[in-house]
């Protein structure tokens, strides 16, 4: 941890803090580090985060087992305007799975394909199976099996 925050020390000397990949490894360095308020601190201090910057604060709060505020964050990132990436509905779908929520992970596949258009990739498609096989609701699953391409 010292030489992390050695980092942390250097990236601030040199104004690389608001760098997206910069500022999503220091919170990821305190969020593995079992600092969870330095990590959320630290992407309350980014003015604009970017779209790696939101999903490892998603990914921290998962880690964390706070699947509530994961997915909390999940959906005011995406009233506040931002557009999820593959990796973010990847990351969340993941969360849900973690967390045992099945009925949630439906909704944010549903939002995914409706809302946002996006395509599912064949993880999206796996998680979504798995986390309906492991609820007992094995029909669900079965069709989200057969609507993807594996």
């Amino acid at each position: 941890m010292n030489l992390g925050k050695e980092i942390h020390v250097q990236v601030l000397k040199k104004n690389l803090e608001f760098s997206p990949f910069v500022s999503s490894g220091i919170m990821k360095m305190y969020g593995s580090c079992g600092f969870l308020d330095k990590a959320t601190l630290f992407f309350n201090l980014i003015p604009y985060p970017e779209i790696i910057t939101q999903i490892s604060i998603i990914v921290i709060y998962g880690y964390h087992g706070q699947f509530d505020k994961a997915i909390a964050f999940f959906y005011q990132m995406v009233s506040s305007g931002s557009t999820p990436s593959h990796i973010t509905w990847k990351v969340v779908l993941s969360v849900c799975d973690q967390a045992g929520f099945t009925d949630e992970a439906c909704r944010i596949f549903k939002l995914m394909t409706s809302r946002f258009g996006t395509t599912p990739s064949e993880e999206h498609y796996s998680t979504m199976v798995q986390l309906l096989t492991r609820a007992g609701r094995i029909e669900e699953a079965e069709n989200y099996r057969l609507r993807s391409s594996y």
